[in-house]
């Protein structure tokens, strides 16, 4: 039996629960975030990208399933916490113009307001767009899969 691993080891199920579940932190973590202070969390997920960076992706001897979804999760709740805070700057500046005020005013009630579903909980419509997108790339992970997502994967594939 060789020492030589191949590129792409199959992951195991623990590797597999690990990444589902930083998807889905990580998603958590932007949806409990206010959104006037999203800032504050692209602050918070660079830190978790260069911790990332020095404890995960420059060790060879992870497998690369475990740096790329890792890295892919990190950068993926970046790039919504900065859509989010660009989309939260653009509607305070709709407010301050006369006759677009009504229009902003209404669109961010409309996204950022909670509304029941159901009769269990409140959310969202960005709370259940950012958890969406963080319960099915947890879904690709638990399959064992390499996602593609515009943009992001590129860098993803730079830095693993």
């Amino acid at each position: 039996m060789s020492n030589i691993r191949p590129f792409r080891e199959e992951p195991n199920w623990v590797n597999k629960a690990l990444i589902a579940l930083a998807y889905v932190l990580l998603s958590w973590i932007v949806t409990t975030q206010a959104v006037q202070t999203m800032g504050n969390l692209l602050s918070l997920f660079m830190l978790i990208g260069i911790l990332l960076w020095v404890l995960v992706v420059r060790q060879r001897s992870i497998k690369y399933f475990v740096r790329y979804h890792l890295t892919q999760a990190v950068l993926l709740n970046m790039t919504l916490a900065a859509i989010l805070w660009l989309l939260t700057a653009l509607l305070g500046l709709m407010l301050t113009v006369p006759g677009l005020n009504i229009l902003g005013g209404i669109l961010s009630q409309t996204l950022f307001s909670d509304m029941p579903i159901g009769n269990l909980f409140y959310a969202s419509p960005k709370n259940i767009v950012v958890m969406t997108v963080g319960f099915v790339m947890a879904l690709y992970a638990i399959r064992g899969r390499y996602t593609e997502l515009p943009w992001i994967t590129d860098g993803v594939r730079y830095w693993v």
